[in-house]
């Protein structure tokens, strides 16, 4: 009897033992449960932040071949504006040359200017001298002529031929006097 009663002992004691054993396994499942739910929740954040991965990966490769594209222009912009700014320099500088180079040539152009306005002067004044010679001669000629016609109505002078006559006679006509609008009677141009 005694040995029954120990062993309802025992198995009492190891039916305790199961109880809580299947007790703490159920707590158990549900913590695994609740963890499984975790992990679940956890692998599909995981898949989001994948694919949100992903997406960023694609925009930061698009924002380098952006950023890229916009480094080569920057380069082109900077090595345009160099060449812009010699041919400026360039331009300044030719500026300058043909600025004194007109400067010299309008310097030049008063001076023959000038030089042909003395000229010109010096002309008119030596034309005005011939003028004047060529009046003078004229009226030379006239009072010769006149005193040649006045010894010869006098008789103090021999009457020449008719073609010597003619040999003698005034020129109607000199280049450097204007013909005259009404010839005298002896086909003289007079001047006064």
């Amino acid at each position: 009897q005694e040995e029954l009663d120990e062993k309802n002992k025992i198995l009492l004691s190891m039916e305790s033992k199961v109880d809580t054993l299947m007790t703490d396994l159920s707590v158990a499942g549900d913590d695994l449960k609740k963890k499984e739910s975790y992990v679940k929740q956890l692998s599909s954040s995981m898949k989001g932040y994948e694919k949100q991965h992903t997406e960023l990966k694609k925009k930061l490769s698009s924002r380098k071949a952006y950023v890229g594209q916009l480094e080569e222009a920057l380069s082109h912009e900077v090595k345009h504006r160099r060449e812009i700014e010699s041919l400026l320099t360039t331009a300044q500088r030719d500026k300058k040359s043909l600025a004194s180079d007109y400067d010299s040539k309008i310097n030049e152009l008063a001076s023959a200017q000038e030089e042909i306005e003395m000229k010109s002067h010096a002309v008119q004044e030596q034309r005005n001298v011939a003028r004047q010679l060529a009046k003078q001669l004229h009226t030379t000629k006239q009072k010769i002529f006149a005193l040649k016609s006045h010894l010869q109505s006098e008789g103090l002078l021999k009457k020449e031929g008719s073609s010597v006559a003619r040999k003698n006679r005034v020129p109607a006509y000199s280049p450097m006097v204007p013909i005259p609008k009404h010839p005298t009677r002896n086909n003289v141009p007079d001047l006064n």
